[in-house]
């Protein structure tokens, strides 16, 4: 780019499948993902930079020929694939010694279609081959649903007279939302007392709504000591909400080298759109609220070099919880918290075991290998998704 800028380009795709088509759960996962960015320097005060990160995987659990009778997830039928491709242009402008702007255009979107089959629903023991016990069981969750966010944003940092620093800005951000999901039978959880609780057939599509904008000030009140005080304020369309966080830090030099610094900042998260969607009630829910507490040391030896050690308190207030079983929280739509099979309770573990092998050989078992499996798989996927909607830098500015 004529010694103005540089751009990178790469790809990748996970391997497990080369070598096996299961790891010991039903299937592999496959991952493919694309990564690019391009940076440019317009002039000596502005630059400009495209990002995008896509990627494409999808993952099947459940029985299998060889699969022992015993385990879990001879259960279920499992089967997941989705895509996510999130694209950021962002232009960087200088104000000479004064400060500096930051104008960022985000577009993200992602797919997401799966199916969950309870084989042992009609059956404990189901019996024939795989592929007629797998067609003949029913589905209880399917999902073919798509989303998609478009922020805009502005953030500016000025060094003005009196407060040192300050910094504002604001956010626009439209979702499209797309659903088609239902679970006929309902949701069984371990903390139920009946099963097929709140069953649900779901397609719609909607726009919805967030804005928001924060401001803070830093100040040195002497050589060793400044704070920095702020706030932000968001509306939620889609619940009709609106929310003050207050944030607040201080440090203190306590030599050339060493420093104390607490800070404090309360966050607000919105309910998750499906969980709105699906159920009319949830539409009188606020967003919850994490009030976070950290403090900590930091050591500069030299200047390349720097020893933190950090304590931190989260207090949460308005959890979503489910109706009428207030130890389920309502957090991530996934397909486990959506729909649980039966037999996964630990009453249920214990009955289909003993039929399947015998009330002589059956005995209370830990926490079956998919579970683990499938609860890494959730979070990698929602760390994935997080991390494309917001641009990879977790959670709200300042």
């Amino acid at each position: 780019m004529a010694g103005k800028g540089s751009w990178v380009v790469s790809a990748r795709r996970s391997c497990f499948d080369v070598f096996t088509k299961d790891l010991g759960f039903g299937g592999v996962p496959v991952l493919y993902t694309l990564n690019s960015k391009a940076v440019y320097d317009v002039s000596n005060r502005d630059r400009v930079w495209l990002v995008n990160i896509s990627g494409i995987d999808k993952i099947r659990l459940g029985l299998t020929d060889d699969t022992d009778l015993g385990d879990e997830i001879a259960n279920v039928d499992i089967r997941y694939n989705g895509w996510r491709s999130a694209t950021g242009f962002n232009w960087q402008r200088v104000f000479g010694a004064r400060g500096v702007g930051l104008l960022g255009v985000t577009n993200s979107e992602a797919k997401v279609g799966q199916q969950v089959k309870d084989l042992v629903r009609e059956s404990a023991s189901p019996t024939g081959p795989t592929g007629d016990v797998i067609g003949g069981s029913p589905v209880v969750y399917a999902e073919d649903s798509r989303e998609g966010e478009t922020t805009i944003k502005y953030d500016l940092t000025m060094y003005v007279p009196f407060v040192d620093k300050v910094q504002a800005g604001g956010s626009f951000k439209v979702f499209r939302i797309n659903y088609d999901a239902e679970s006929p039978f309902g949701n069984d959880t371990p903390y139920s007392p009946v099963p097929g609780v709140d069953p649900f057939s779901l397609t719609t599509s909607f726009n919805a709504y967030q804005s928001g904008a924060y401001l803070q000030a830093t100040k040195k009140l002497t050589s060793r000591f400044n704070v920095t005080l702020g706030g932000r304020l968001d509306h939620y369309q889609v619940i009709d909400q609106v929310r003050f966080s207050p944030r607040a830090s201080a440090t203190v030099n306590l030599s050339s080298h060493l420093s104390w610094s607490a800070s404090y900042g309360a966050y607000y998260q919105q309910p998750a759109f499906l969980l709105v969607a699906a159920f009319p009630q949830n539409s009188s829910l606020v967003p919850w609220r994490a009030d976070h507490y950290v403090t900590g040391l930091a050591w500069s030896p030299s200047p390349d070099r720097r020893v933190t050690v950090e304590a931190y308190r989260k207090n949460y207030r308005d959890y979503p919880v489910a109706s009428g079983l207030p130890s389920l929280a309502l957090l991530v739509a996934t397909t486990l918290s959506v729909y649980k099979p039966r037999g996964m309770t630990p009453y249920g573990r214990r009955m289909q075991h003993e039929q399947r092998v015998g009330p002589d050989r059956a005995s209370t078992t830990s926490t079956p290998r998919w579970v683990y499996v499938l609860t890494i798989v959730a979070l990698v996927l929602l760390f994935v998704f997080r991390y494309l909607t917001v641009g990879g830098h977790g959670g709200q500015a300042p």
